[in-house]
């Protein structure tokens, strides 16, 4: 396994490395030496995706109060290119030329944690589709899901078609909402859809590595870099028959790699047995409330049958007319009481 090797100096600057640093941050040596990890060109952040403060960093708190740090993990990208993940250990050093420096070994846990990341993802949304009983409710907490939950910058849900004014309906969003105006509505514009107007992403998966270099136009592709949206996914998703779409931006480029793909797919799977789920038991429900309904009509018919019948029989016997009824065979097989008195 590929170990990276950084020595940093009292001011945090990188005065040396190893060409396993390099490639594992997928940056060359000139790019490391000499730059400080306060540096804006380079993010740090948390397991969870929370920001890394500079003091809390390993090669920060060795090089501040001298202690060693063991098997942290960092997620690192550099002027917001894909993310890296890296577990770090850190120790203080004594430089020949004098002074003290933190040196740390790092190596590469991105795969790791990108499977850890999408397995937490797919229980979780199998757990909100099993416990919904209502879709839209379902859907909506999806997308916070993914937000919340998985770090994303903006996830949102709608029908795979257009509007006609060729406008993407967004049902259901979650994340950096703002980000969805007007002139970023009708997606993919410079893209030619299919012969019937459907957009070019219609039940095709599409992932996009870098929006700063997708033939959108410029104040489409600066849109994207003022909310930090780096890249995308769109994938289509089977709204219990309805065409629809999932997509999901990220703050990295090339968030969505092959691992991820796979992983959202296993998300969309979830989702649409889910609806199916929630569809099956709304129907349940219906056949239920509709059976209650013929029952208890029966039963009032039921009612009102026998209460006909007690007054028909009140009616006869009560009757000073004589009434006979009589079988096919012409016998008498009931008389009224006044049948009674006439024959003495």
């Amino acid at each position: 396994m590929p170990i990276g090797i950084m020595l940093r100096n009292a001011q945090g600057e990188v005065i040396d490395c190893n060409d396993q640093a390099a490639a594992i941050l997928e940056v060359s040596r000139e790019e490391l030496l000499f730059r400080s990890m306060s540096d804006p060109v380079w993010e740090m952040v948390r397991e969870d995706g929370s920001s890394f403060p500079l003091d809390e960093q390993p090669s920060q708190v060795t090089l501040n109060s001298g202690e060693p740090c063991f098997d942290v993990v960092m997620g690192v990208s550099y002027s917001r290119q894909s993310r890296h993940w890296v577990m770090t250990s850190t120790a203080r050093v004594s430089l020949d030329s004098g002074g003290e420096a933190a040196m740390s070994a790092f190596f590469d846990i991105t795969p790791r944690i990108k499977s850890r990341r999408i397995l937490t993802l797919v229980a979780e949304a199998n757990r909100i589709v099993i416990t919904s009983k209502d879709e839209s409710h379902c859907l909506k907490l999806l997308c916070d899901m993914l937000v919340s939950l998985g770090g994303y910058k903006l996830a949102w849900i709608g029908p795979a078609s257009l509007d006609d004014a060729l406008h993407q309906d967004v049902t259901y969003v979650a994340g950096a909402t703002d980000f969805l105006q007007d002139q970023m509505t009708a997606w993919w514009e410079s893209s030619e859809g299919a012969d019937d107007g459907s957009p070019p992403w219609h039940n095709t998966l599409q992932t996009v590595d870098d929006l700063s270099k997708h033939p959108w136009s410029d104040e489409q592709r600066a849109h994207c870099s003022a909310f930090d949206m780096r890249s995308s996914i769109v994938l289509p998703l089977d709204l219990n028959g309805r065409d629809g779409i999932i997509v999901v931006f990220d703050e990295v480029t090339f968030g969505f790699d092959e691992t991820t793909v796979a992983g959202f797919q296993q998300i969309v799977e979830e989702i649409e047995f889910g609806l199916a789920h929630i569809q099956s038991i709304h129907q349940t429900e219906v056949a239920l409330h509709e059976l209650t309904v013929a029952n208890h009509a029966l039963q009032v018919a039921e009612g009102t049958l026998a209460e006909s019948e007690q007054w028909f029989r009140e009616l006869l016997a009560n009757s000073s007319d004589l009434i006979v009824v009589l079988d096919e065979r012409a016998r008498v097989i009931y008389a009224n009481p006044a049948n009674a008195g006439s024959s003495g």
